[in-house]
């Protein structure tokens, strides 16, 4: 890649890819996670940890860094409560 136009690129097709192929399976655990521990989250961070054998893989490391405001007392199915609009 010579030039950061050509580089930009690159990586939104890459984000493409990777929303394209792991987005629905993250979609499907989050919802999982919902269910078990009645947490709905807004947002997360993944980190591709580097391996410290050449070629091998390192794992990814995963943080919840936002969550939906919850609103007590209304139930959304019968597994969760339902998100608040949030007020920041």
């Amino acid at each position: 890649m010579s030039t950061t136009a050509d580089q930009l690129s690159c990586v939104a097709k890459a984000e493409k890819y990777l929303s394209e192929h792991a987005g629905p399976l993250v979609a499907r655990i989050i919802k999982e996670i919902d269910n078990l521990y009645s947490v709905n989250i807004a947002e997360i961070r993944m980190r591709v940890n580097p391996s410290e054998i050449e070629g091998g893989w390192g794992g990814i490391n995963c943080v919840i860094a936002e969550l939906n405001v919850m609103q007590p007392g209304r139930v959304d199915g019968a597994t969760h409560v339902s998100p608040a609009t949030k007020s920041d």
